[in-house]
C-alpha cells in the first residue's frame, strides 16, 4: 500500500466512523452467587473500540454496569476464579440498549439472562471445541521446547511454526462457517484480526490482505455492522506500516514525564525500537543499538525505545545492565498498535521527512542480532 493510498484509506475510514459519533447507552444488572469474592471477579466491557476493566464493589451480591458504546452490541465479560476452582469460569455477553440482567448461578455455567445473549451459545463454545486439540498440541510443544524455540533457526522453532500454522488453519476454517452472522464478525475482530500479532519473532500469522478477503467473504455489509467493519479496516491499515510508508505520528510521555512527539524530530533520523526485557531477541540486539547510539551525533539520529513490560523491576535492571541511555517509553500499547507491531523486537528507522526507510524484518535471521543492514544504511546516510 503506497503512502498516498494508505493516507486516503485512513481518511476515508475516519470519516466513515464519524457517522457513529452519537453513542448508544447500555445498563446491566449483574447478580452473582452469595459468597462470591469480588477480589476474584474480573469484569470488563468492550464498547467497540476499547476494553474497559471495572473496579468492583458488590452490594448485596449485585453490580450495576452502565456506559456508552458504538458497536452493534456492547460485550460484557464476566469471569471468576474463586476458592476451590481449578480454572477460571465465566462468559461474554452481548447487550444492547434495553436494560439487561445477568443472573449467575452457582456453577457459573448457566446464567439467567434478560435482554442479553451469551456469546458461548452464539458459537464460541463450538469454536473452543474445534481448536482445542491443535491448541493443546501447540501449547504442549511450547512447554517442552520453549528455550529451543526462541533460538533463531532452530529445528524446534520451525516445528512450532508448523503447529501454529495448523491451529491458524483450523480457526480460519471455522470462521468461514460463520458466514453472514454477527458472531463471525465478532470473532474476526476479537481474535482473528490479531493472529499476526504473536511471539516468537518471525511468524507472520494471517496477513492483512487475507483478513480483508475474509471480511468481505464472511461478514455481511449491513449498516448495523458498519462500525465494526470500519474498526477492523483501520487496524489492518495500521498493520501495514512498513518501509516506504509515512511513520504514524505519536505524542507520549517518557519514563521521566517528558513529552516525546515524532513531529519534534523532523529533520533528523529516528530509530524506533519496540522491545521488552522478557524477550531474548530484544535483549540480544541491545548491544548493536547501543553501538549505533554511541556512534552517531544526536543532532543526526535519535533513538527511542518503547518497552512492553509487566515487571517494572526487570525492565529497570535491563536498562541498567545494558546501558540503555536513549529515550525510554513504557507500556504504550496504543503506539504499538499504531505501528502494527506484530512481534517483539520490532525496529523502524524513520528518515528526516518522516518516512520509514528500514524495518527489522529485512534483516537475515542468522545475523539480525547485530543488525548489519541497519548499520549499513546508517553508514551511507549519516556522518560519524
Amino acid at each position: 500500500m503506497t503512502v498516498l493510498t494508505r493516507t486516503m484509506t485512513l481518511l476515508l475510514l475516519l470519516l466513515s466512523m464519524q457517522s457513529f459519533a452519537v453513542p448508544k447507552h447500555f445498563k446491566v444488572t449483574l447478580i452473582v452467587p452469595p459468597g462470591t469474592d469480588e477480589k476474584k471477579l474480573w469484569i470488563s466491557y468492550d464498547d467497540g473500540t476499547i476494553k474497559h476493566p471495572l473496579k468492583l464493589k458488590l452490594v448485596h451480591d449485585q453490580l450495576e454496569i452502565s456506559g456508552e458504546y458504538q458497536a452493534h452490541y456492547v460485550t460484557i465479560r464476566v469471569y471468576y476464579n474463586g476458592p476451590g476452582q481449578e480454572v477460571t469460569v465465566g462468559n461474554c455477553y452481548w447487550v444492547a440498549e434495553k436494560p439487561a440482567t445477568i443472573r449467575v448461578t452457582g456453577d457459573w455455567k448457566h446464567p439467567a439472562l434478560v435482554n442479553a445473549q451469551a456469546v458461548s451459545e452464539a458459537g464460541h463454545d463450538a469454536y473452543d471445541a474445534v481448536k482445542a486439540a491443535p491448541e493443546n498440541d501447540k501449547n504442549a510443544y511450547w512447554e517442552a521446547h520453549s528455550e529451543a524455540i526462541m533460538k533463531l533457526g532452530s529445528a524446534e522453532r520451525q516445528v512450532f511454526f508448523g503447529k501454529m500454522k495448523t491451529l491458524d488453519s483450523v480457526k480460519l476454517a471455522f470462521l468461514r462457517q460463520q458466514k453472514n452472522t454477527y458472531y463471525g464478525l465478532w470473532l474476526l475482530q476479537q481474535e482473528i484480526l490479531w493472529m499476526g500479532h504473536i511471539i516468537p519473532y518471525g511468524y507472520t500469522g494471517v496477513t492483512p490482505a487475507q483478513i480483508r478477503t475474509l471480511l468481505d467473504e464472511v461478514v455481511p455489509k449491513k449498516k448495523e455492522y458498519a462500525f465494526e467493519r470500519a474498526c477492523i479496516l483501520t487496524t489492518l491499515v495500521n498493520r501495514e506500516v512498513g518501509v516506504g510508508v509515512k511513520a504514524p505520528a505519536f505524542s507520549e510521555r517518557d519514563i521521566h514525564g517528558n513529552k516525546i512527539c515524532l513531529a519534534d524530530y523532523r529533520g533528523k533520523y529516528v530509530l524506533l525500537n519496540f522491545w521488552g526485557s522478557w524477550c531474548p531477541p530484544c535483549v540480544a540486539e541491545l548491544p548493536a543499538i547501543k553501538k549505533i547510539y554511541d556512534t552517531y551525533n544526536k543532532d543526526q539520529l535519535a533513538v527511542i525505545g518503547v518497552a512492553r513490560e509487566s515487571d517494572t523491576t526487570a525492565f529497570l535492571k535491563a536498562v541498567d545492565k545494558h546501558e540503555v541511555q536513549w529515550t525510554k517509553l513504557y507500556n504504550k500499547s496504543a503506539m504499538s498498535e499504531r505501528y502494527g507491531v506484530a512481534a517483539w523486537p520490532t525496529l523502524f528507522l524513520i528518515d528526516p521527512s518522516g518516512k520509514i526507510v528500514y524495518s527489522r524484518d529485512q534483516e537475515l535471521p542468522e545475523t539480525e542480532d547485530s543488525l548489519p543492514l541497519l548499520q549499513n544504511i546508517l553508514r551511507k546516510r549519516l556522518t560519524r
